[in-house]
């Protein structure tokens, strides 16, 4: 015959409690373990690696037609990739970027941008450059984006002006980074 207490503890629902105790805790233990995995680069989400604010080192290593100061041409700017897709990036002297980025693979993305210079290069207000950042590669722990882009800027009407070709760098930036 069942005793008193265990009746009572069925009725206010403690052995369910009980039972379902271990599994609580590992619910609460994955997301944790993995935020501290992750380190402070996603503040403990579950998002893509890429997702976060960006060092852009550029190496432009060719361009059509030639500028009048030689390659390869170096220069830094900053980009943020958002989890729903949306990339921006910003440079002193080229613009505001907006475009899109996209996972190809375990460790690679592509990335897509459109910049919108003030007016780059003696060209024309109104130029628009785009470029594309096709196989980048997402390197562990997570905290650098490398590989090649190509690029080209057309004029107010549509047609090429320019193309362009190099590599770039892309260094996460963290809570402890150091520029």
């Amino acid at each position: 015959m069942p005793s008193l207490n265990r009746l009572d503890d069925h009725r206010s629902g403690k052995s369910l409690i009980r039972l379902l105790a271990p599994f609580l805790a590992l619910a609460v233990a994955a997301p944790v373990l993995l935020a501290q995995e992750n380190g402070d680069r996603d503040q403990g989400r579950f998002v893509e690696p890429i997702v976060g604010s960006w060092i852009v080192h550029v190496t432009v290593t060719a361009y059509t037609p030639t500028l009048p100061v030689p390659l390869p041409l170096k220069f830094d700017n900053l980009s943020a990739f958002f989890p729903n897709g949306i990339s921006t990036g910003s440079d002193p002297t080229e613009g505001a970027a907006y475009g899109v980025w996209k996972k190809i693979g375990e460790k690679y993305y592509t990335k897509s941008i459109t910049i919108v210079p003030p007016n780059f290069n003696g060209l024309a207000e109104g130029s628009i450059d785009t470029v594309l950042g096709e196989h980048l590669t997402l390197t562990q722990p997570g905290n650098q984006l490398t590989g090649p882009f190509h690029g080209f800027t057309t004029d107010p009407n549509g047609k090429v002006v320019a193309q362009y070709e190099g590599t770039v760098v892309i260094d996460r930036i963290t809570l402890h980074s150091t520029p």
